[in-house]
């Protein structure tokens, strides 16, 4: 146990010197986080909308200030054309554009006899899929309610929304604990894997085997030393993730370094395969990145793997 004691002191002691290895172990990730952070990922953008409303009825104001009331809407009240409204969405220049035709007005005349249904027009880039449904959505809610009341029919089913404050985490707070299994795994995977390598072509593990020294408390100290940083590693990111961009952990935090502690042992066994596999440190480097490359995307460090 001495023996291993004293050993893990001087791997400590060789990673410290190592500036190099420090960064990509340490400011790498945090690096990372940093420019993560400073992106509001939760702020949308606004969609531009063009209203024409050629009728000037209290019907049309309706319809035109219910799609003000739309967060998400930048609405801008137009006084040109119909085929300036097209020609405004088919440039890019407007996401929508709907325009209110003058004959809406006949609807709340009772002298005035309309022999088809008056059309909205709806001019919308194909493309935003997701703000569509919600144009569509508005719009249709609106030409229903406004036959049923100009039917006079009566109201026998009625939609009771209740809100309910759902837990929402923060992009941040997700690209951190993405961070966390990215670092402990680039360092598991690469670190000891190169390092081994290293080793082997400077011919210290076969020098090693010509000592008293027993091959398994060098390598017992070899992987304690990666666990002391991975449990650095992890203090340091939560740190500047709370620190910094007020990310909050949710949670036993324990659990979160029982869990990174754990994939540091798994990453480190495989760094410990590409090592025996490889027969250079820069066969090393490549075979480790082609294990962890695919595992950094694939994994949900920077998005949720939903989106596959």
């Amino acid at each position: 146990m001495k023996v291993i004691f004293k050993l893990l002191i001087a791997n400590v002691k060789m990673t410290v010197r190592n500036k190099q290895a420090l960064f990509w172990s340490m400011l790498f990730p945090l690096l990372f986080i940093a420019v993560f952070g400073l992106f509001n990922m939760e702020k949308g953008g606004f969609a531009k909308v063009e209203v024409l409303d050629e009728a000037k009825t209290q019907l049309s104001e309706t319809l035109t200030q219910a799609i003000k009331n739309i967060p998400a809407f930048n609405v801008e009240i137009k006084t040109s054309t119909p085929d300036e409204i097209y020609q405004d969405v088919k440039s890019g220049q407007v996401e929508y554009g709907i325009i209110i035709p003058k004959e809406i007005e006949n609807l709340t005349n009772p002298q005035s006899k309309i022999d088809q249904p008056i059309s909205l027009t709806l001019y919308y880039d194909a493309k935003n899929v997701q703000n569509n449904s919600v144009v569509l959505g508005t719009l249709q809610q609106f030409v229903t309610q406004a036959n049923l009341n100009l039917s006079q029919a009566p109201t026998l089913l009625m939609l009771n929304a209740a809100p309910v404050e759902a837990k929402k985490i923060k992009y941040i707070e997700f690209i951190a604990t993405g961070m966390l299994g990215m670092s402990v795994m680039q360092y598991g995977i690469i670190g000891i894997s190169i390092a081994l390598s290293r080793q082997r072509e400077d011919n210290i593990l076969k020098k090693l085997l010509t000592t008293p020294l027993l091959l398994r408390d060098y390598i017992v100290a070899f992987i304690l030393n990666y666990l002391i940083l991975s449990v650095v590693q992890i203090t340091i990111l939560l740190a500047a993730s709370h620190f910094l961009f007020n990310a909050q952990i949710y949670g036993n935090l324990f659990l979160v370094y029982g869990v990174a502690i754990f994939g540091t042992l798994i990453f480190l066994c495989l760094g410990f395969v590409v090592a025996g596999i490889a027969k250079t440190s820069q066969a090393a480097a490549g075979l480790a990145q082609l294990i962890a490359t695919p595992m950094m995307f694939l994994s949900g460090v920077f998005f949720s793997t939903s989106l596959l």
